[in-house]
């Protein structure tokens, strides 16, 4: 089994979060037309709701999918520095 991290941030104006596994990866522009599952599973459904996705993927070198979702901004928020999570196959436990 290959291992899973997770990243989280969120800014002022989005939050973002990437997740990467270091597993047999693919050539995403190999991925038949037919096989949807990530553009509508992932990608369409953030890209509904005013965000993105990026999916980094190296055959033989793993996967990096990459969300970007924008948030409401408050006037008042303070703009101080980005809250971060970071995780690895043990943080959620």
């Amino acid at each position: 089994m290959s291992s899973i991290d997770l990243y989280a941030e969120t800014e002022r104006d989005q939050v973002s979060i990437f997740v990467r596994d270091r597993g047999v990866g693919f050539d995403p522009d190999s991925v038949p037309e037919d096989r949807q599952g990530l553009a509508k599973s992932i990608r369409a459904r953030v890209e509904r709701r005013g965000g993105r996705v990026e999916v980094r993927s190296t055959p033989g070198k793993g996967t990096e999918v990459r969300i970007h979702m924008p948030r409401p901004v408050d006037p008042a928020a303070d703009d101080s520095a980005p809250e971060e999570v970071a995780g690895g196959p043990d943080a959620m436990s």
